[in-house]
């Protein structure tokens, strides 16, 4: 985790943002067991929809009677579809995004300079509630699509959004020690679930690795 916020840090001290393909060593399954998880983010603004670079998953562990959670981030996102490549089986759910906000400033008649702020915005329970899946060994998931609106309400936060922000903001002001960072408050406009035509867009966003054979399994 701290490793994945690390190099958003990078991204905000370097004053760029960069956006790759696939990860090297997630091309493919690193093990029979591990999984595809997909979902997809749109955020409203004027005047075009914005998508997140990344999202934050809850991974319930442990028993039934002592559960665990485990704070894990998306590694690959391609328009509004935002994927975690090799995940271990389990049960997951959303609880945040992340994203980063550039800006120009004029240095020079022939130069700018673009700095980057992260901006983060915490999920309201209902959203967190959609989200969860039971992810499989060796199987796609598919979390649905979420059409949602921001703002910077604090006081409206429910109590997941609370928790989570507390969360959320402690291990990113410990990593990322520069750069301006802002918390959101995220709201659920449309919820739906187009299996079919996420899939389409998925094969083609994966097009080439080993993750083809589990998407086709749907």
């Amino acid at each position: 985790m701290k490793r994945v916020l690390y190099c958003l840090y990078c991204l905000l001290w370097v004053g760029y943002v960069c956006y790759g393909g696939i990860p090297k060593d997630h091309k493919k399954p690193i093990e029979p067991i591990r999984s595809l998880i997909g979902v997809s983010v749109s955020i409203k603004k004027f005047p075009f929809n914005v998508h997140p670079a990344n999202l934050f998953f809850l991974k319930v562990t442990g028993t039934k009677s002592k559960p665990k959670t485990e704070l894990v981030i998306s590694n690959y996102s391609a328009g509004s579809r935002v994927y975690l490549i090799n995940a271990e089986p389990g049960i997951y759910m959303a609880i945040g995004s992340s994203r980063i906000i550039t800006s120009e400033t004029k240095i020079s008649p022939n130069m700018k300079r673009v700095t980057g702020s992260l901006s983060v915005m915490l999920f309201p329970g209902e959203i967190i509630k959609k989200s969860l899946i039971r992810v499989e060994p060796g199987q796609f998931a598919y979390m649905g699509k979420f059409v949602m609106k921001e703002d910077h309400t604090y006081e409206k936060f429910d109590g997941f959004q609370k928790i989570n922000h507390a969360k959320l903001r402690k291990i990113i002001e410990e990593t990322i020690t520069s750069g301006s960072k802002s918390y959101s408050r995220g709201s659920l406009i449309k919820y739906s679930k187009p299996t079919d035509r996420f899939l389409r867009k998925a094969k083609l966003d994966f097009q080439g690795t080993g993750w083809l054979d589990i998407l086709s399994k749907k």
